[in-house]
């Protein structure tokens, strides 16, 4: 296994050939109790993964151009598989305008195939940029 940059494993169990993507985080506390984690063999993970469904949500359901990320909160609930289907719901929950950037803000939720959520994302972009004075 390895671990790439900017990498936290925390109390975990890696299996063999495991690529543990920059940025990832094993977050196994609930608030009141302490999980452990169990990664299997030949597994990658990168946190970009689920972050990017809501932008992929959003582009597939309003029409715009490109959007800029600006925050993600992600509550993981279970674990994903490798070569489950996936289905990605949501639902935008505000639009604001600051500083000129015009922005959305969305709920997305990942289910896998027999309706059990593996995720809830909360997801803000900047849809349109400020004009230049």
């Amino acid at each position: 296994a390895k671990a790439n940059h900017l990498a936290y494993v925390g109390d975990a169990s890696l299996g063999e050939r495991v690529n543990y993507g920059a940025g990832s985080i094993t977050a196994n506390y609930d608030g009141a109790n302490k999980h452990r984690t169990v990664i299997g063999d030949d597994a990658h993970i990168h946190p970009a993964w689920f972050a990017n469904q809501p932008i992929y949500w959003l582009h597939h359901s309003f029409s715009y151009g490109p959007a800029i990320h600006t925050e993600s909160r992600i509550q993981h609930r279970r674990d994903a598989r490798v070569g489950q289907d996936l289905v990605v719901i949501g639902r935008c929950i505000d639009a604001f305008e600051r500083k000129g950037h015009h922005y959305i803000v969305n709920d997305v939720e990942v289910l896998n195939a027999a309706g059990e959520s593996l995720a809830i994302i909360r997801h803000t972009a900047i849809y349109q940029v400020a004009k230049s004075r």
